[in-house]
């Protein structure tokens, strides 16, 4: 038997294509074709590889380097404050925009050996640093280190914060096929929930759901089609936007669904409260974004709606907010793509173009996860069995809750969803209409809100 190596069929390639009949058959040149494209694809994928490994070794580098500079930095107590907190102390100059932003590197880093989910580090982090602190102005978001999905191009946000690190990536092919929100890929493997590394962390901004959970991240960019902010929210216990359709500029944005008209896929922020969700809106939605993208209609973000209460709209059926289910809590690993179907809980604001927000409200109790067991489902039928297995061995984990609004009412939703993390669900939104909900697991609310205008006492 003659085996040939790589070289070799490289080089008989041009005169197999032209005079196949004297060398190979037809198909033969096929085969031949097929297996230099395996392996172009391979050198792709070892490529991305030893970028990432490369992009990894230099923030860790930065990290280090600026640590043994700095040892009196108290990272710690960085890491402990909210965001609304570290631009207090950014404005005031308590805290420096180099000691936070190494800081999140370092635990980034951490996170990311545990889970797995940093794909890049934007190493010209450190040059725009410099370059912030020479401003005159400081916007609001002046010096806050942030996490972007990476197929979002930073141009923009860059005049606003400094972005230093980028997450997940796209599907495996069988998951581009197979619509999944879960987070593996040939290229990078499995990411993991930080919560509980037998469960997914959502997708498919599932990267940065894992990493604002796990503390290497305060604030993240992510895109939404179909619940691509919303689940990674409700399986990490974070809060997150999918706001109107373009209310954010999406330039700059390499879609895998290009020339989709049908559903709007838009930008929204994920973080650990609803504050912090609210002051990212606030900086974005200014004079700059909407000079750099004309197409983004000029509306700021009206502070006034979002810190006084619900104020009458006066609409047909005095509806002003809705609160819903959320799909969670998060599922064993491999189940995603098996239980498309219930993305209905959250792509269907998508559809409307209603800005909807996930905010955690509870988690999963040991009663919870017996009562699981006697769990049948409304239909009883493959569907309802799939997903008592997608979410069994929950205890512990974050069960969250959907605020939707009308179009172009963040700031109202952003209002209801603080309501609901301070006072709770249930407590003075009365149940407007049961639905036959798809997954009305035992830790699940199966029950749609309405909050009518009305004065509050």
């Amino acid at each position: 038997m003659v085996t040939l190596d790589a070289a070799t069929l490289e080089a008989m390639l041009p005169c197999c294509l032209e005079q196949g009949q004297h060398l190979f058959s037809s198909a033969a040149a096929v085969v031949l074709l097929k297996w230099l494209g395996r392996r172009q694809v391979l050198q792709k994928i070892n490529e991305a590889r030893r970028s990432r490994d490369l992009a990894l070794e230099r923030m860790e580098k930065a990290a280090c380097r600026f640590k043994k500079e700095n040892p009196g930095t108290q990272t710690t107590h960085i890491l402990l404050l909210t965001m609304v907190e570290l631009a207090e102390k950014l404005k005031e100059g308590s805290l420096s925009p180099e000691s936070i932003l190494y800081s999140y590197m370092d635990k980034a880093l951490e996170v990311n050996r545990e889970v797995n989910c940093v794909t890049d580090f934007i190493h010209g982090c450190e040059d725009q640093l410099q370059k912030l602190k020479k401003q005159k102005e400081k916007g609001l978001l002046y010096g806050i280190p942030i996490s972007i999905k990476d197929h979002i191009n930073c141009k923009m946000l860059c005049a606003l914060c400094l972005r230093f690190a980028e997450t997940e990536v796209l599907h495996s092919p069988a998951d581009l096929l197979l619509p999944s929100y879960d987070c593996s890929n040939l290229i990078f493997g499995q990411t993991l929930n930080p919560l509980n590394h037998q469960k997914s962390p959502g997708g498919s901004s599932s990267g940065k759901g894992a990493l604002i959970a796990g503390g290497g991240s305060i604030l993240g960019i992510g895109s939404d089609v179909a619940g691509s902010i919303h689940l990674p929210s409700s399986f990490c216990g974070l809060c997150g936007l999918k706001p109107t359709g373009n209310r954010i500029s999406k330039q700059g944005v390499i879609s895998p669904l290009i020339g989709m008209q049908s559903v709007t896929a838009m930008l929204g922020p994920m973080a650990r409260d609803v504050d912090s969700l609210a002051l990212c809106m606030r900086a974005l939605l200014c004079e700059e974004m909407f000079r750099l993208d004309p197409t983004v209609p000029p509306i700021p973000f009206d502070q006034e709606v979002y810190h006084t209460e619900f104020i009458a709209k006066g609409r047909k059926l005095r509806l002003d907010v809705v609160l819903c289910p959320a799909l969670g809590p998060g599922f064993n690993h491999g189940y995603a793509g098996k239980l498309f179907p219930v993305t209905s809980y959250t792509n269907l604001y998508n559809v409307l173009n209603f800005p909807a927000r996930v905010v955690p409200v509870s988690t999963v109790t040991r009663a919870n996860e017996e009562e699981l067991k006697h769990y049948q489902g409304h239909y009883r039928d493959p569907w309802d069995k799939r997903l008592k297995e997608a979410v069994e061995g929950a205890v512990g984990l974050p069960v969250a809750v959907q605020c939707v609004a009308l179009p172009w009412q963040q700031e109202l939703c952003f209002r209801f969803m603080k309501e609901v993390a301070q006072r709770g669900v249930c407590d003075f939104w009365e149940p407007a209409f049961p639905v036959t909900a798809f997954h009305s697991l035992p830790f699940a609310p199966d029950t749609f809100y309405l909050m009518q205008s009305r004065q509050q006492t």
